[in-house]
């Protein structure tokens, strides 16, 4: 292991598996590698991995490239941070799901044969109350009903 030449290792990992990629530097040369972040890979990753090499995600071009005083600094992103980014997420999650039935709610309302209201009619609470009763008979009412009732649940927190 002293004298293997220098390596430089992407790694992308994923939620079950990782893509890595050595590149050493005398002699040139590249191998790549992946498998499974279970237990067992995971120990495949590290058998492969030596003591010396400099990891990078997608950067191990720039960091055979570059100096280490060159390359970019990127701060790990303290718990707050990461707390507040989690938050969002739910948050844009949670707006993307509430679109989702509000355009469930306009499909039936075609299906049912009413082209004229908008999803903006029925994103609006009073306006899509007054189209809901009036409207809509068997299925199309009782899908509609569940549809409003996940609606008002969820937005009403």
């Amino acid at each position: 292991m002293g004298n293997e030449a220098k390596r430089f290792v992407g790694i992308d990992l994923s939620k079950r598996t990782y893509e890595a990629v050595a590149i050493t530097v005398n002699p040139q040369s590249m191998i790549r590698w992946n498998g499974k972040l279970d237990p067992h890979g995971r120990k495949c990753l590290l058998d492969k991995l030596h003591s010396g090499d400099t990891m990078a995600l997608k950067l191990a071009r720039l960091i055979e490239k570059y100096s280490p005083e060159e390359l970019p600094f990127v701060p790990i992103p303290t718990d707050q941070k990461m707390e507040r980014r989690a938050l969002v997420a739910h948050e844009i999650r949670f707006r993307q799901d509430r679109v989702r039935l509000i355009n469930r709610l306009h499909a039936v309302f075609l299906r049912a044969g009413f082209p004229d209201h908008t999803k903006r009619q029925l994103g609006i609470t009073a306006s899509r109350e007054k189209l809901v009763v009036s409207e809509l008979d068997g299925f199309n009412l009782a899908e509609v009903m569940n549809l409003r009732h996940i609606i008002v649940v969820c937005w009403a927190l």
